[in-house]
This record gives structure tokens, C-alpha cells and sequence, in this order.
């Protein structure tokens, strides 16, 4: 690989930047092996191994050498006992799936359309639904792990009932609903706490069921949500809104600290539309650009042409620094001049910009006049404060964004209250005017810093009843915890934007014996309880459920005003076929900016003098160091609430490659300063609560600072979630004025002692040096772009000479299935990891054995840096089986287990593999798994109905890999020759593909000229990883280009490096 300097190269982690620590003995020794931590075997194994009078190696070697015994390695699959269909239900063809669109609640994804794909009456996979204007067929991590979430066997199976604080124990509905309706009509004093809904029909049954009550309130929270985004939009424009952000319409986009491609709005369709503008599908085709400031370092961050670490917190300190630039310096914009705007902007601006971290006057210059010149369709974005949002649409305002990349004709924001209006819930609640406590999916005992005060003021409650599908922390708490359907058992819709509509149906009847939320108050109202309207008459029928409620609701409302010409009946079958109704979107306009809003902004800017970077105190950290703290939000596990999820706890963090914890991540120099080093123990103390939690030293974090992911440390969950990592909530700041404070925190760091191993798959698979990856600058792709796919004559294919004469001549077969990855799209989400391994029944194996280097996805997302370690770069780069034409794995497997198609797949056979693990040790690309154990086993009561029945279920033993989902090219072949035609990229989609929200994976047949992935592979920047090697892989690449000047992107634009 050509670089241009030393700090050119690709490194995956900071070990490769030390000489010392490279040129060890040991760890040479260790770079030669297969894997970089050679696996450990228990002492129970090594003494039964021994016992024999044989090892384990000598056995699979004499089992391997011999041809002869193939013959009597079988697969060893599982046992299933199976019963059939008294009455088969006519709509069910024994073998063929059914879908059903619907609409997911929750998991960060809420109002998106999904098709749920059945065997046998059971959901197995989740797809996004194309036709739903938001997702478009795309799905991200948490949507796809929900599905897990069904089939938990921890979910509660019947209502409880007991004391605050005490045990519980079961208790029949009939005795849940006398106890609870009993309460409700002695009550005054209703609170209900749940999750915002965008559900139009459960608004107005919550409406219904609070006016029989003389003082009820429903408080919707969400202790991540954009709460501040909306109510800054209501001083600054006078409607709460959040608007929609057309990210496609956007030339230069500038966030400060909002991760808008990880966790931050509506992910999936930010992805989608800010990928659209990075195609480059055409050489004349312009870039967009992302600037980027935040303290940890974010998928937002990483997929970024420029980024600054600041302090957390001072987010608006940037925004402040920019606008000041913008309006007052430059003096561009409508409000230039505006003495309130240029009084609101004034202040000790190098103060700012010290605070901002890496900034300064020459870059504050340069994204200002980047942003004015792209006025218009530039766009500004932000998380945090009033303040911080003041700001932000202050900017909009100046750069003609309103009415363009700013939409503020979104649905307006239904529910007023917000994580503050928890204050007062409160201090009601402590004195004793609280009658009745209904929660719902809420859980303010766990994510409020100080919730054993909220947890002591619940016990002055009469009455508190818990909501949910597990007794979580807060519902320890209540009286009685009735069991909640999963959103794939109920009836529902949403209403997540103003001209959508969408419904949700159930795939299958309740796993136990649970409820909607909706239809427990229609019981609570069929037991005694006062209400009015139509959930009066739904309960008054004593056969009435929620699906009544909404069909009824739907034809009063969506049908009276978009079905006209249809008959009721034929507007509801279209709607659920479709599972969404688009209706006619207004147009943008351009909205006035009230410049008072920016009182908020200027008391901020006072107080920008109280943050501080942490600073070493006595030297090391042995002895006590303040570092200014960061929480954020991990795009797993979000704030907690579905820590129980397997799936998301083994998915690779995007940036640390890190599974099944949270940890205190800090920049190298600091590591230094402190004398921590990684996975060391430290105990972290904040004003009013502690914890121990470990160390990762993470490049691009600014010194003086550290951040920890929330949504760890849950105690009350499942046995998956419980006393995983530490409960970093504990450090905000909360209070009925400013709501949650996540950043500027000042924290005391004291070492331990004693380390702890995080459980990192980066680095397992490594690449020793070889050029895997490669990226160019903007301005040097201009120049010349149709050199971009030229390869070097050292490093050309032809020049190694391939193992198979003649070689095959795929141009003669109908199909030769090929896949084409953008790295310029790619934002290392992790969609395409969950995606597989929901369709492929790939086995969670538990932190001991990701430590082991023994973990099983057949996807993994390479995280690469380049440049100084403490201010790199990053790039990702999706690794999966090549499926290399002259493939490696192929010609050392003893048995004839691997093997190639002729439609130019790398297959496995199961039942041939003795598992010789020959294949693995000769992959160049390191994507070959082994399962140690019988995975399957850990699958036990409802978790088995999560298997896809279309999947061989892999056995101890066995060798596996991505198959390019071979089950669905099947399935499309049989339709095709059905029709008498050949497969067309409308009739197939991997798994991958099909979830990716920034459409980076395209996958099909290169022998068909029309097809997508033909023509991405004409794109100059295409190349191929290792090409040296001549695997001839069928997996290409295109370049990623970073719109950035020439030296500050990591590598040249032709070593594919």
C-alpha cells in the first residue's frame, strides 16, 4: 500500500502504533497463530482429553487425514418432536411462508412498516416494509433484534400481585382487575407514565379512559428522546415539532452531538436519505459533506469528512463559536446586523472555542463559509440543551434552510410532557396526593440518577400498577404487575408523520397469557370504571377488544377523509395488505425565527465559564483524577430497556468492537497522563453515586474527557441483562428546570488495581499489513476518477496463477452471483449482523467465548483508523465469506466439505465436515466459524420458535460461514422457473441487503446486464480485498470517498489499501 506519510496507514488498534509492543516475541508468536488469543480450554476438557491417551489435535488430524472415514462424519442434528394440524387453516401451504404487514412499537424504530415473515404460525424474520414512505424496506439493529424479545423466556407470563419492594406472586386476571378497578373508583388523583405513543387510537382511548377521573394526567417519556428538539421549536417558530431533516437535499451537513446515523431521530431514514447524497454512482455526481462535533466518538463521527472532539457538554459552546462567525464575523445571513442576535452572539468567544476542544479560528472560518455557500441545502443539527437548540435554529434560520432541508410542517409533537414533568410526578407523589400510579414500559426507578428517591415516593402511592412484560426495577415497586402482549401479539396503529398512517396486526396469539395495554383499559372500563365515547361502547360489548377500537376508529376518521369511492371493508383489507396509507404530504414553508428564543442561548454562553476538562489532580490515577464525563447513547442497547436481548448484548459495538459491557473510554494521551491502561479496573464517583466499570483507551476522544454508553447495569430484566456493565444514568444530572443533563459532568477516576477483560472482536482477524482497504480524498477523485479501479501491476490478479484449469467460465452459466458493498454508504450500524443472524440461526456464545475469539456472526464490521491516534480518522469495511472463484478453503478441506457451485457460490455441506478447521486456518480473509460447542442446547423453552426452519441448525463440530443466503437464491430460482424466466433483483435480496439502512450492500446476478449489481461493478471505484492473494472474490468494494483536502484522508486513492 503507497501512503503519503506515516500517519497514512490503516491500524485497527492502538497495539499496532507501538514498536516496543509489536516487536515482543510473544506477541509475534501471537500474530502467527489463527487467532490472535489462542482459545482456552477448561481444565475438566484438557483432563478428559488426557484420559484417552490422545489430544484433541491429534484426534481431528488422524480424523482428517483419512478420506476413507468421511464417511461416518454426519452432522449431529438436533432431535425435534413434531405435531400436525388437526384442521390445517386453508390460508397455510405446508412449507411456503405467509407475511403479514405491520408496524413495530419500540426498539428505537416506533411507527416504521415491517412484514413479518411465518412458518407454521410462527413469526421467524422481520423485514422492512418497502411500501412505508419512512424506512423503505430497511431496518436497523434494534427493529431486527425485537423479534428475540417475543420468544424471551423471561417475559412475564401472567399478572402478579404483592407488595412495594416485596415478593409476588401470580394471580388470575379476574383478581388482578377487581383490585385494580376497586382502586380506580375510589380514586381523584390518576397518573399514568409510559413511553410517548404515536399510536392515533391509543391517544384516544387515553383521552376516553382519563375524563372519568376528576384529576388525571398521562406523562410520555422517553429519557433519550428529543424532547428539547421540540420544545425549542416552539419558541423558536411557535409549533412543537420535530421536523423532518431531508438529509437528501442537503450539500453540507454540520451535527453537533447529534448522532442522526446511529440513535438520534428517525435512524433508518436519516441513513437512507444522508446515503443518497454519498453514491457517486456517476463521475459528475457532487459529494455531500458532514462535519461533526461530539465528544465520544459516534457512527455520525466515524462516517464524517471532518470531526472535532470537544468537551461533552459543550456542544452549544460550538454552535455558539459558528454562528458568531457566521452572523457577526462574516456578517452573512438575514440576521446579520440584528442587534439582538449580535447581543445574544457576544461574548468571550476564544473562551468558547477552548471549550469546543480542537477548534480553531481557521477552522471556525472554514465551516462557516462551507455552510453559507451551500445555503440553501445545507442543514445544522443538534442534541442537548434549549440552548443548544436555540442556536441550531438560528443557523438554520440564517442559511435559508427553513422550508428546504428543514421541514416544520412535520406532525406536531402531541404530548407536552417531558423528562422534567417527572419532578413534579414526584414531589406529588412524596406528598401523598397520588391515589392511583399506572406505569407503563416505564422505568424511572432505573434510568433517573437518584431512583431510589422516585422508588421511596411510590410507596406513598395507594395504589401503583406495573405495566409490563417483566417485573423490571420500577415495577418491584408496585402493587400489582400485570403481563403485556410484545407488539408482534397485539392490534395497534401509529401515526409517526403527518401523511402516515400504518397498522399493526398480531402474527400470532399471545405466547402466555397476556394483554394489550389498550385492552386492560377496556377491561378496567368493563369492570366499573366511568368513560365515555367509543371506548364506552367497546366495552359495553362484552366480546369488545382493541381491534374493535381501532377498525371503528379508522372508519370515523382516516376513512370519512381518505376513502372515499371505497367501501369501509375494502379501505381496511387494502390497509392491512399494504400495511400503511400515504396520504397527499403538504408542502414545506419557510417559518419566521423569533429571535427572543435566544435568551436561553445567551445564559448558556454565561455559564460555558463552570465547564471544564477533567484534569489530573496528583499525578496518577491511582490516587483520584477529574475528568469531564460524556454519557451517550449506545445504539444496542439504547437506555436499557431491552438489555435482556441476547442478540443486541453479543453485537460488536460500531466503534469499539466491544460486546456485552459498557466501559470508560478516554484518548490515548490521556491513558498515558493517568497511567491507566486498557481494561484496567477504575472506580468511577460522581456526586452521589459510584461504580467500578473498566477501561478502553479509545482514539479520537479529546484529552481530559471520558464517556460511558447508558442503557448497562439493569438489575431487575432477565438472566441475559441482569449486572451487565455499570448503570452510568447514575452520573446525569436531573432536575424539574433543565431535565437530564448527559454531559459536562466532573467525575473522580481512581485505579483499582485489578483488570478486567472486555470482550473486543477487533483484532481477532488479523490481516498482518495487507491491503484491504481503500479510500481517496474528494479532491483527488475529481481530478481523475476513472483511475480510480486501476490496480498496480505488482498486485494484479493474472499474476498468480490459479490452482483450477482451466479456469471456470461463469459467462456461460445463467447465473454467477456476485455482491457489491459501498464503503462510502456503509455508517457500521450493524443492521446487516442482526439481519443474519436472525435469518441464519446464528448462536449467541456469551462474553467468556467472544473473549476466546470463538464468536459465530457471519457478518463482522472491520473498524479501521488511520492518521494520529489521538484525532484519526475511521472507515468501515463489512467482512463476510468472499466467495472466492479460487478459493482458498476449498482445496485443503480433507473431505470435500467446501466446495464450489456453478453458479459461483462457496458452499458448505454439513454433514461432510469432521471439523479439521483446515478451511479456517486458510481463509486470508478470516470469516470462517467453528462451532465448539452445541449451541442449539442454550435455546431452550420459547426461545427454540426463533429458528427459521429454512436453516440447517449447525451442530459441535461443524464449520460454517455466510452462504449468501442460499435458502432464499433457492426459493427465487423455484419461482422463476415457475414463470418460465430467470431471477431478477426484484425477486431476491440477502438478508444483509435487505435491512441495510443506507442501502450499501447490493447483491446479484453479474451475468444479467440489467441487474443493480452489474452496473455498480462499472463504477470506477470498485475493488476487491487482497486481489494480491488471486482468490478471484465475488464480494467487491467501492472506494471511500471523504470529502476532505488530500492529507487528511487515510489513504491513497489506488493502493487499495
Amino acid at each position: 500500500m503507497e501512503t503519503k506519510n506515516e500517519n497514512s496507514r490503516y491500524w485497527m488498534s492502538l497495539d499496532e502504533l507501538n514498536p516496543e509492543y509489536m516487536a515482543n516475541p510473544e506477541v509475534q508468536t501471537r500474530l502467527g497463530q489463527e487467532f490472535y488469543h489462542k482459545p482456552i480450554e477448561t481444565l475438566e476438557k484438557i483432563e478428559a482429553l488426557h484420559k484417552t491417551g490422545v489430544s484433541r489435535r491429534d484426534f481431528l488430524t488422524i480424523m482428517g487425514a483419512s478420506m476413507a472415514m468421511a464417511s461416518f462424519a454426519c452432522a449431529r442434528r438436533p432431535v425435534h418432536k413434531i405435531i400436525p394440524y388437526v384442521v390445517q387453516p386453508q390460508e397455510l401451504t405446508p412449507g411456503n411462508a405467509l407475511y403479514y404487514a405491520s408496524t413495530i412499537k419500540g426498539f428505537g424504530a416506533d411507527g416504521y412498516g415491517i412484514l413479518v415473515k411465518t412458518r407454521e404460525g410462527r413469526p421467524i424474520k422481520l423485514e422492512g416494509n418497502e411500501s412505508h414512505p419512512m424506512n423503505k424496506g430497511a431496518l436497523s439493529a434494534r427493529a431486527q433484534a425485537s423479534i428475540l424479545s417475543l420468544y424471551d423466556p423471561d417475559r412475564l407470563k401472567a399478572p402478579m400481585k404483592g407488595s412495594k419492594g416485596g415478593s409476588k406472586s401470580a394471580t388470575s386476571w379476574a383478581d388482578a382487575d377487581a383490585l385494580v378497578t376497586a382502586a380506580l373508583k375510589e380514586a381523584k388523583k390518576v397518573r399514568i407514565l409510559s413511553y410517548p405513543q404515536s399510536s392515533e387510537s391509543t391517544r384516544r382511548i387515553m383521552k376516553e379512559f382519563m375524563g372519568a377521573f376528576a384529576d388525571a394526567k398521562w406523562l410520555e417519556v422517553d429519557p433519550l428522546g428529543m424532547d428539547e428538539v421540540a420544545d425549542a421549536q416552539l419558541e423558536s417558530f411557535g409549533n412543537r415539532v420535530v421536523p423532518h431533516y431531508a438529509f437528501d437535499q442537503a450539500n453540507v451537513v454540520v451535527s453537533f452531538g447529534a448522532d442522526f446515523l446511529g440513535t438520534w431521530g428517525s435512524v433508518v431514514e436519516n441513513a437512507g436519505l444522508w446515503a443518497s447524497k454519498r453514491k457517486l454512482a456517476q463521475a459528475s455526481d457532487t459529494l455531500s459533506k458532514l462535519i461533526v462535533f461530539e465528544a465520544a466518538m459516534t457512527t455520525t463521527g466515524a462516517s464524517s469528512d471532518e470531526r472535532f472532539a470537544i468537551i461533552p457538554g459543550a456542544e452549544v459552546a460550538a454552535a455558539l463559536v459558528v454562528a458568531h462567525e457566521l452572523i457577526v464575523v462574516q456578517k452573512k445571513g438575514k440576521f446579520a446586523g440584528n442587534s439582538e442576535v449580535t447581543s445574544a452572539l457576544s461574548g468571550n468567544v476564544d473562551e468558547w472555542m477552548a471549550k469546543a476542544g480542537s477548534l480553531n479560528q481557521e477552522k471556525v472560518k472554514k465551516v462557516a463559509e462551507e455552510l453559507w455557500e451551500a445555503r440553501g441545502k445545507s442543514l445544522v443539527v443538534g442534541h442537548g440543551s434549549l440552548a443548544l437548540q436555540a442556536v441550531v435554529n438560528l443557523l438554520n434560520a440564517s442559511l435559508e434552510n427553513e422550508g428546504k432541508t428543514v421541514d416544520g410542517s412535520a406532525l406536531p409533537v402531541p404530548h407536552t410532557a417531558s423528562l422534567r414533568s417527572l419532578a413534579i410526578l414526584q414531589s406529588e407523589m412524596e406528598a401523598g396526593q397520588v391515589d392511583v400510579l399506572v406505569v407503563n414500559q416505564s422505568n424511572p426507578v432505573y434510568f433517573l440518577p437518584n431512583g431510589e428517591a422516585f422508588a421511596n415516593a411510590m410507596k406513598k402511592v395507594n395504589t401503583v400498577i406495573s405495566i409490563g412484560d417483566r417485573i423490571d426495577e420500577t415495577g418491584n415497586f408496585a402493587d400489582v404487575v400485570l403481563s403485556e402482549n410484545h407488539y408482534l401479539e397485539n392490534w395497534g396503529d401509529a401515526h409517526p408523520k403527518t401523511f402516515v398512517y400504518s397498522l399493526q396486526q398480531p402474527t400470532l396469539a399471545p405466547i402466555h397469557d397476556t394483554r394489550a395495554f389498550e385492552d386492560i383499559l377496556i377491561s378496567w372500563t368493563r369492570g366499573g370504571v366511568k368513560s365515555t365515547g367509543l371506548l364506552a361502547q367497546v366495552a359495553g360489548n362484552p366480546k369488545g377488544a382493541f381491534y374493535d377500537y381501532v377498525k371503528e376508529n379508522w372508519k370515523q376518521t382516516l376513512h370519512a377523509s381518505h376513502g372515499k369511492g371505497q367501501s369501509f371493508l375494502d379501505f381496511w383489507e387494502l390497509a392491512l395488505q399494504k400495511g400503511v396509507i400515504q396520504t397527499k404530504a403538504g408542502a414545506s414553508r419557510e417559518r419566521a425565527f423569533r429571535v427572543g428564543s435566544l435568551k436561553s442561548a445567551k445564559e448558556a454562553a454565561s455559564s460555558l465559564k463552570n465547564l471544564s476538562l477533567g484534569k489530573t489532580k496528583k499525578g496518577p490515577a491511582t490516587e483520584g483524577s477529574g475528568i469531564a464525563i460524556g454519557l451517550y447513547h449506545s445504539i444496542a442497547m439504547g437506555d436499557g430497556q431491552y438489555a435482556n436481548n441476547a442478540w443486541l448484548q453479543e453485537m460488536p459495538d460500531p466503534i469499539t468492537t466491544i460486546t456485552w459491557d459498557n466501559f470508560l473510554s478516554i484518548g490515548p494521551a490521556y491513558a498515558k497522563e493517568l497511567g491507566i491502561e486498557q481494561n484496567d479496573v477504575v472506580l468511577v464517583k460522581g456526586d452521589t453515586s459510584s461504580f467500578e466499570i473498566s477501561v478502553n483507551v479509545q482514539p479520537g476522544i479529546a484529552k481530559g474527557v471520558g464517556v460511558i454508553a447508558l442503557g448497562y447495569g439493569r438489575t431487575s430484566v432477565g438472566k441475559v441483562g441482569n449486572f451487565v456493565g455499570a448503570n452510568s444514568f447514575k452520573l446525569a444530572k436531573f432536575s424539574g428546570e433543565n431535565g437530564m443533563v448527559f454531559g459536562g459532568m466532573l467525575v473522580s477516576v481512581t485505579k483499582t488495581g485489578k483488570k478486567y477483560e472486555l470482550a473486543m472482536t477487533q483484532g481477532h482477524h488479523r490481516t498482518e499489513g495487507r491491503p484491504i482497504l481503500s479510500e481517496i480524498a474528494y479532491s483527488d477523485y475529481k481530478k481523475n476518477p476513472g483511475t480510480m479501479g486501476e490496480t498496480e501491476p505488482e498486485i494484479k490478479m493474472s499474476t498468480v496463477p490459479s490452482m483450477w484449469t482451466p479456469p471456470i467460465d461463469y459467462s456461460k452459466e445463467p447465473y454467477k452471483w456476485t455482491m457489491a458493498i459501498d464503503l462510502n454508504s456503509c455508517t457500521g450500524c450493524g443492521a446487516c449482523v442482526i439481519a443474519c443472524q436472525s435469518e441464519n440461526n446464528i448462536p449467541v456464545v456469551g462474553r467468556d467465548r467472544v473473549r476466546q475469539s470463538r464468536e459465530m456472526h457471519w457478518i463482522r464490521i472491520d473498524r479501521y483508523y488511520s492518521g494520529d491516534e489521538n484525532t484519526p480518522t475511521m472507515a468501515f469495511q463489512p467482512m463476510l465469506c468472499q466467495h472466492c472463484d479460487n478459493a482458498p478453503c476449498e482445496t485443503v478441506c480433507p473431505v470435500v466439505a467446501t466446495s464450489h457451485s456453478p453458479d459461483g457460490l462457496n458452499q458448505m455441506t454439513y454433514s461432510r465436515c469432521v471439523g479439521t478447521r483446515y478451511c479456517q486456518n486458510n481463509c486470508p480473509y478470516k470469516v470462517r466459524r467453528f462451532n465448539f460447542f452445541d449451541h442449539w442446547k442454550d435455546y431452550k423453552d420459547t426461545l427454540n420458535m426463533v429458528w427459521n426452519p429454512e436453516v440447517t441448525v449447525r451442530s459441535r463440530g461443524i464449520m460454517e460461514k455466510c452462504t449468501f443466503c442460499i435458502q432464499r437464491i433457492n426459493e427465487a430460482k423455484g419461482k422463476a422457473k415457475d414463470r418460465k424466466g430467470t431471477v431478477k433483483d426484484d425477486d431476491l435480496r440477502t438478508a444483509c441487503q435487505q435491512t441495510c439502512p443506507s442501502s450499501a450492500i447490493i447483491f446479484g446476478n453479474i451475468n444479467d446486464q440489467e441487474s443493480m449489481v452489474y452496473k455498480y461493478l462499472q463504477n470506477p471505484r470498485t475493488f476487491r480485498a487482497l486481489e494480491v492473494l488471486n482468490t478471484r472474490p465475488a464480494v467487491n468494494y467501492l472506494t471511500k470517498v471523504r470529502n476532505a483536502e488530500g492529507e487528511e484522508t487515510g489513504g491513497e486513492a489506488h493502493g487499495h489499501s
